[in-house]
């Protein structure tokens, strides 16, 4: 229990891991009403960490319907924060390779913690749900790598929440959010104006087409997915949901393309 929450996580330590050599960390943060294991299998990241040599954990605050709260100042930030000061104290994990993602409710709160734990985060890659945060000012460019289907019924790619959304359970578990949900701020903006805001973050320059020029080191990437559905790109388990979640692109692995991304951006030492 850390910040008045309760909560759980699961770890996968790769093969490789022998407790004395520092290994990279990657967290991965469920979406609204999505089980902590789900996000797990969904990502591949347990098997992806066996095979190069990360440290995967998935998250999850106890609560009757898994979401996250992503506030800037919110409790959930203060507990993510205790769950770091924890993993780093029980197992050998280099503190210049922790890296985020998440998916849909946990790509924004990965948002978040890029906005607020810019010391300690190296580099986030939300997936279907990056947000731009009103009054983010990270400590440090973050670097960025973001995936969005054109199609999203859940998060729209244009701005705003899609027609999905509404069928979502409420917070307390009892009901539906139902069309009382809607995106105010930024999160009506459309998902590359949020992008382009993380890029004039690095002072990076916009160099047309959804592309930016940034400094090394301060990349801000973003992969549209013409007509991918609120899901994965890659992933084999949302291939099978696409009747809920819309059609997931097989031209890309969205895991490998970020550890890659990870992989070359470490925290400055």
């Amino acid at each position: 229990a850390a910040a008045g929450l309760e909560g759980t996580y699961t770890a996968n330590l790769p093969t490789a891991y022998d407790g004395s050599t520092p290994l990279p960390l990657v967290l991965g943060l469920h979406g609204w009403s999505q089980p902590a294991d789900l996000l797990a299998v969904e990502s591949d990241l347990p098997a992806r960490g066996d095979r190069w040599r990360f440290i995967s954990v998935t998250p999850d605050i106890t609560r009757p319907v898994p979401l996250w709260d992503t506030a800037l100042e919110s409790a959930d930030v203060q507990w993510i924060a205790a769950l770091l000061d924890d993993l780093e104290s029980q197992h050998c994990i280099d503190t210049n390779r922790v890296y985020v993602t998440g998916m849909s409710n946990g790509a924004m709160m990965t948002s978040t913690l890029a906005c607020v734990m810019a010391d300690r985060i190296a580099a986030v890659a939300p997936v279907a749900g990056l947000r731009d945060p009103e009054g983010c000012a990270p400590s440090r460019p973050v670097p960025v790598m973001t995936f969005h289907g054109t199609d999203d019924q859940y998060l729209a790619y244009e701005g705003g929440y899609g027609p999905k959304v509404s069928s979502l359970p409420s917070p307390d578990g009892n009901g539906t959010l139902g069309d009382g949900a809607i995106a105010g701020g930024s999160d009506a903006k459309p998902i590359p104006e949020r992008v382009d805001a993380w890029a004039k973050r690095n002072d990076c320059t916009a160099a047309g087409n959804d592309q930016w020029t940034c400094p090394v080191g301060a990349e801000v990437v973003l992969s549209t997915i013409e007509g991918g559905g609120h899901t994965w790109p890659g992933s084999a388990f949302d291939a099978n949901l696409a009747d809920l979640m819309g059609p997931t692109s097989t031209d890309i692995d969205a895991t490998a393309l970020m550890w890659q991304f990870f992989a070359t951006h470490p925290l400055a030492g």
